[in-house]
């Protein structure tokens, strides 16, 4: 049996179509464990509206983040191997099936497949460029993330013994998929089978919190290796995330918001910037560049 894992906080306008697309799968024998964590909208009647027997509702005491939830469905879990969806993402219906049948070819412990993302009705781009299917090792997760969270599926030992972190706001499963490659054996499926949908309040779009992920994942894993990995690859990255910042200052000057949001985003702006000088003051060159080229699109937008 597979155990889907789909963490979801007021989702309830998006919840109905990602978990359909679960339930809809070719192959059958799953359990899909939603973690709500302590939603104020409508999320738990819609969840419980759906009927299925092989959803299992789970709902938080408190609101914990994506990571302590998807922990919670972990530790939860029946299955022999473990899947995560998002709650406002979507699965093709041989998803599943086709991961299951090539880690059964591969021998390994954990299979990902290639990710088509979106922002709004148009296709931003696919997750992965220029990787060819097989073997993905420790090294080659260095430079940049390959595996988004819903693209995964793994024998469940292995999300037991490396969990999600619950500090990381964005990042979680580059963090994730780095520890689990110092232990496990991972292979890339050059196939894809899933649709991330970027939402104007993701943390996917929220630059604040790249930047202390972003220091995690350096310190934790970069730092110990090569000068030109983090020296080119850095850099790289850095350009890439420019104009997904770019496209989250546009997304937030369409939607109407509160003017207490707005001015809480500005603070944790000013924050973010402080925090990038004391980096910058400290020595740390080799993690400059990609934060300068941020705060540099922040002081943009306040002139």
């Amino acid at each position: 049996m597979i155990s889907v894992v789909i963490p979801t906080y007021n989702r309830a306008d998006k919840i109905e179509n990602a978990l359909n697309s679960v339930l809809d799968q070719t192959y059958r024998d799953i359990e899909v464990l939603v973690v709500d964590d302590c939603s104020t909208d409508d999320t738990e009647e819609v969840i419980r509206g759906i009927g299925d027997p092989r959803v299992v509702y789970i709902r938080l005491e408190k609101n914990s983040g994506a990571c302590t939830a998807r922990n919670t469905g972990i530790e939860n879990a029946k299955g022999e191997y473990i899947a995560f969806q998002d709650s406002d993402d979507w699965w093709f219906p041989e998803k599943l099936e086709k991961q299951l049948a090539f880690i059964e070819k591969t021998k390994a412990d954990i299979v990902f497949c290639e990710c088509a993302r979106y922002l709004g009705e148009g296709l931003l781009d696919s997750y992965l460029k220029g990787v060819k299917e097989g073997k993905i090792t420790y090294e080659q997760l260095l430079p940049k993330n390959l595996m988004s969270t819903q693209t995964i599926l793994g024998k469940r030992e292995c999300f037991l013994e490396e969990k999600f972190d619950p500090q990381m706001r964005r990042l979680q499963d580059w963090d994730l998929v780095l520890r689990l490659a110092e232990k496990f054996t991972i292979y890339y499926q050059q196939e894809v089978l899933a649709k991330a949908f970027i939402q104007p309040d993701s943390l996917t779009m929220n630059p604040v919190y790249l930047y202390d992920s972003l220091q995690h994942i350096y310190h934790e894993h970069i730092r110990a290796h090569a000068n030109p990995i983090t020296d080119r690859n850095w850099i790289t990255l850095s350009n890439g995330y420019r104009e997904l910042i770019r496209r989250y200052e546009d997304l937030k000057k369409d939607t109407e918001d509160s003017g207490e949001r707005i001015a809480a985003l500005e603070e944790r702006l000013r924050e973010a910037e402080g925090r990038y000088e004391e980096v910058v003051n400290s020595g740390c060159w080799k993690i400059t560049a990609p934060y300068r080229k941020v705060m540099d699109i922040f002081r943009k937008k306040e002139k």
